[in-house]
């Protein structure tokens, strides 16, 4: 958020609303997943306002013109703490068998750390303020979520 011309203390301030949107996104996601009975009708729902945050965050410049837009865009991005819990449970009622369950959950865990070490690596010093290798490899994995559960 620095890169949209924020100082350091409103950097901190703004990041209270992402937290209770993703706060919102989990308790929300979790309800209508019970309500509908779906799954992934609900990550794929969770998963658009994502893929629309990060391509405003791609196509706006940066600059005191865009500030609300691009603090707006981020807001959208964090809809993906909705996405997780969906599929942690997901995969464990899609298996069958104690053991293949285990399996899947390990699975699922090291594809979750290794995004998490590979992920903030995509965001470089030298990419500021654009970071568009971050930013195009969360689009990519955002459809990729719509693809999958598609």
């Amino acid at each position: 958020m620095q890169s949209f011309g924020f100082d350091s203390f409103k950097t901190i301030l703004f990041n209270i609303p992402f937290g209770a949107v993703n706060v919102i996104a989990i308790l929300v996601g979790g309800w209508l997943a019970t309500r509908i009975k779906s799954k992934g009708i609900v990550i794929a729902i969770l998963a658009l306002p994502c893929i629309v945050g990060a391509s405003i965050l791609l196509a706006l410049p940066r600059g005191p013109g865009s500030k609300g837009v691009l603090l707006f865009a981020y807001y959208l991005t964090s809809f993906l703490a909705g996405i997780t819990p969906l599929i942690y449970s997901w995969h464990v009622q899609n298996t069958a068998g104690d053991t293949k369950r285990k399996v899947v959950t390990g699975m699922v865990f090291v594809g979750m750390c290794t995004g998490n070490i590979i992920g903030p690596l995509l965001y470089s010093p030298e990419d500021k303020p654009y970071y568009r290798k971050g930013l195009i490899s969360n689009l990519c994995m955002f459809i990729f979520v719509e693809v999958l559960v598609g």
